[in-house]
């Protein structure tokens, strides 16, 4: 995965926004797998984003949940900014998967304002894609300070999504209404999929310019299990050249140095989520074990 050069806030919301459409058009072709149960029609869900007047707007319960959530920082050029943690949840994801990201997200703290200990967690807010399953979200993120605010659709199926059926590429279309949401709402919006875990909190020299994530980036050193056992090392290749993909160490953890660097690691689909939320647990158990505690490479981040 190569390195992309920064963008301006505005310039950067527009690609974002042209870049995930055009994302989302190509799964409408996208092959469903046969044996992967499934009641989601991928046009019928794109259409239940529209009124005839054009997309809808964000939810009175997310305006408030946003509200409450964001957290007000001093980017590196002086200006005040409004951040926003966003993700997305299905039914099974509360089995396990959950619990071990909202972990992740509250190992990562700082001051607040007024001097007491603040966390990212307390600054997520989570659509839930599944009918019903609200209370069950609320019970695993009240424990963490998060917010869950239902953005249900009755097709979406309580199961593990299997990849390739129509449920797991409707996720897309969540994914991309819940960050058009919450930028429609002023604020920064950093979108975490369930799958990652974070390494150490983002420095206000990467939150400035309005940026906005999906899922592993390479704006900010985010590695991917996808890519390979130890992500994609990217130091020292130039722009628009391919990453080396390093390999275990004997001892069977990554490169020290390599490791270091991380802010995220993207654990990908592997089995279901309670398969990831274990490989999830694994990778942070090395990093703790090889780097030191999460969180102790951040960079300070100056609370408004």
């Amino acid at each position: 995965m190569d390195h992309q050069p920064a963008c301006s806030g505005g310039g950067f919301r527009v690609f974002i926004r042209v870049f995930l459409s055009a994302f989302l058009l190509a799964l409408l072709a996208a092959p469903a797998n046969g044996d992967a149960p499934t009641n989601v029609s991928l046009p019928d869900l794109a259409n239940s984003f529209w009124t005839p007047n054009g997309i809808k707007l964000p939810s009175r319960e997310l305006v408030d949940a946003v509200r409450r959530a964001k957290l007000p920082v001093l980017d590196a050029f002086g200006h005040r900014r409004e951040v926003v943690l966003m993700s997305i949840a299905s039914e099974f994801a509360f089995q396990r998967l959950f619990d071990v990201f909202l972990t992740s997200l509250q190992n990562i703290t700082f001051p607040s304002k007024d001097g007491s200990l603040d966390n990212l967690a307390k600054h997520l807010v989570i659509n839930v894609m599944t009918t019903g399953s609200i209370e069950r979200c609320a019970a695993i993120a009240t424990k963490y300070g998060s917010a869950c605010v239902s953005f249900a659709n009755s097709a979406f199926s309580s199961g593990n999504f299997h990849v390739h059926s129509n449920d797991f590429y409707g996720i897309g279309f969540t994914k991309t209404a819940t960050i058009l949401d919450g930028l429609t709402l002023g604020v920064d919006v950093l979108f975490l999929d369930a799958g990652d875990m974070q390494r150490r909190r983002i420095s206000p020299v990467e939150m400035h310019q309005g940026r906005c994530t999906a899922g592993a980036s390479p704006l900010l050193d985010f590695a991917s299990r996808l890519q390979g056992a130890c992500g994609c090392d990217l130091r020292g290749v130039p722009f628009f050249h391919n990453g080396k993909l390093p390999p275990r160490m004997p001892d069977g953890t990554c490169e020290p140095a390599l490791m270091s660097e991380w802010y995220n690691y993207h654990m990908p689909c592997a089995g279901d989520m309670n398969d990831k939320s274990r490989l999830m647990q694994e990778y942070a158990d090395m990093y703790v074990r090889v780097v030191g505690p999460i969180n102790s490479k951040s960079a300070p981040l100056h609370v408004l």
